[in-house]
């Protein structure tokens, strides 16, 4: 996919509606540091929701795809990212 866009071939995505959001680590740091000295934010410690969506790992997990359409990996992370350099 890398090749397609330093190609300037046009992918086909148009159809795809989604948003992502990008945070500034120094805005991160900010807010973590706010978090910490602010007195209302003391709900959020009770709310593990909000707290595990902070501060928990962000991990894909491909077992249900490699169970069920028996998928495998055609290349491992490792070996994608030597081949972007």
């Amino acid at each position: 996919m890398m090749r397609w866009v330093n190609t300037g071939f046009p992918l086909p995505l148009g159809a795809v509606n989604n948003k992502r959001s990008s945070l500034a680590l120094d805005n991160l740091v900010n807010f973590i540091i706010h978090c910490i000295a602010h007195p209302k934010a003391a709900t959020l410690i009770g709310r593990k929701n909000i707290a595990d969506r902070l501060f928990s790992s962000l991990q894909l997990d491909s077992s249900k795809a490699r169970k069920l359409l028996n998928w495998v990996p055609v290349i491992s992370m490792d070996q994608q990212l030597k081949k972007m350099n």
